[in-house]
């Protein structure tokens, strides 16, 4: 039971971990940038992928990852509409983008207004998710991912469809791997002594992280999973897989050897969804530009100051959210 708890821990302590380098990345800043984008929304479908139900029907999966992941997006994106109505007068425009729910703005789109935002997310995570979930019902469950993956990215060269169908289609990948990664590790995990595990552990991550530095090292272009932007091709899909699993694997060190910092980034873990829709309005609506240039040139002090000054607003925001919701569900 321990070790389950354990391994549950470091997930969390992975999203934690990622979330933070959502944020760090969306500063688009030369310090980390492109490391940022190699693993920190993968992670999250490999994990999602790792944690898959196949328990309950289809359509009862569906229903619930719905529900589960499109009212954090109406409430956020219903939220956004209102501050338009009050601060700014551009309503139209913001509606237009919800309903559009694109993360960037795309080469080809379906609709010229605009992008969302971080809470694209959620809109992917549920078609890569239902996506996953057929294929690991069938048969030939990697052929379905894999065209998924293959007509994501080629239908994005053409036209880009709403509510972020083709990113989910390219991301199911990641959310299949996570699932044969927990086959793997269930399967194998009886059969190891846990010295081996630590050691193996230990080896796979610093050739991971090896491997990860060398190859985005010097790179100035960032992965764009939000519009199915791989500029290094192949690599740019196969290769944040390294980072993902290290970013993992580092993390049941953490619980280990680091208890104190464990527990901060758990807390983060288990509460992004909430601090996504945050992040987001944050992003959408705020500039912190002024006091990203408090040094000129930028430098990493400057990032992060703000950084901290983030997650100070995110962190209290998400407790009073959580106390409110107790407090709700107690009445």
């Amino acid at each position: 039971m321990e070790e389950k708890k354990n391994r549950l821990d470091y997930f969390d302590i992975a999203k934690g971990v990622c979330f933070i380098a959502v944020v760090w990345g969306h500063f688009m800043s030369p310090y980390g940038t492109v490391f940022c984008y190699t693993f920190n929304l993968p992670a999250f479908f490999v994990i999602s992928g790792y944690f898959m139900n196949k328990k309950k029907s289809m359509e009862e999966y569906g229903a619930e990852k719905a529900q589960q992941l499109l009212t954090p997006y109406l409430i956020t994106g219903g939220f956004m509409i209102l501050l338009c109505a009050l601060l700014r007068g551009d309503v139209a425009e913001w509606t237009g983008r919800v309903i559009y729910a694109s993360g960037l703005e795309p080469a080809h789109p379906f609709m010229n207004v605009g992008f969302v935002g971080p809470i694209w997310f959620f809109w992917a995570l549920l078609f890569a998710l239902v996506i996953a979930r057929i294929g690991i019902s069938h048969v030939l469950g990697a052929a379905v991912v894999v065209m998924s993956v293959i007509v994501g990215y080629f239908s994005a060269q053409f036209i880009w469809l709403p509510f972020e169908i083709q990113a989910g289609m390219m991301l199911a990948g990641y959310v299949y791997v996570g699932y044969l990664a927990k086959c793997l590790v269930n399967n194998i995990r009886p059969h190891i002594p846990d010295e081996w595990i630590w050691q193996v552990t230990g080896v796979l991550t610093g050739i991971f992280v090896l491997l990860w530095f060398w190859y985005y090292s010097g790179e100035k272009t960032c992965v764009l999973f939000c519009i199915n932007e791989y500029p290094r091709g192949a690599a740019d899909y196969f290769g944040p897989l390294a980072a993902i699993f290290s970013v993992i694997l580092l993390c049941a060190f953490f619980i280990r050897y680091i208890p104190f910092l464990s527990a901060g980034l758990r807390w983060i873990g288990q509460n992004t969804l909430v601090m996504l829709c945050i992040h987001t309005v944050d992003t959408m609506f705020y500039d912190w530009d002024i006091l990203l240039h408090w040094e000129d040139p930028v430098t990493w002090r400057s990032l992060v100051v703000i950084i901290i000054c983030k997650f100070a607003i995110y962190i209290s925001l998400t407790a009073l959210y959580n106390k409110v919701k107790l407090m709700v569900s107690e009445k």
